[in-house]
């Protein structure tokens, strides 16, 4: 199935004329052709610099949330070990046994 096509025009002056027909000779390709491979090229290229940035946002929240479990964990650990030592009395070091035993890490 054929799609629409738009014709697109622009000026250029007499060097950058020089360098695009350079080109298109080098790639044996009309100045259309080219014309369109570039910007599709520069598209393409945005689009990928974007994904790339939204990746990266993504692991930066991703290593946020690391830390905040982390923290979460080392403050569960303290809350249980001073939970075990106040009701039954146990010695701090009898609390860290059972506390390192129920929070292996």
């Amino acid at each position: 199935m054929k799609t629409e096509s738009i014709t697109v025009s622009f000026r250029v002056d007499a060097e950058l004329r020089k360098q695009m027909d350079d080109q298109c000779r080098r790639f044996g390709t009309s100045r259309g052709d080219w014309a369109r491979g570039v910007v599709l090229a520069h598209l393409e290229a945005g689009d990928q610099t974007q994904l790339m940035s939204h990746f990266e946002s993504l692991q930066l929240q991703l290593d946020e949330l690391a830390q905040d479990t982390h923290r979460q964990g080392q403050a569960l650990k303290r809350m249980t070990l001073a939970l075990l030592t106040a009701p039954r009395e146990l010695s701090a070091d009898e609390a860290r046994i059972i506390a390192a035993q129920l929070f292996r890490s």
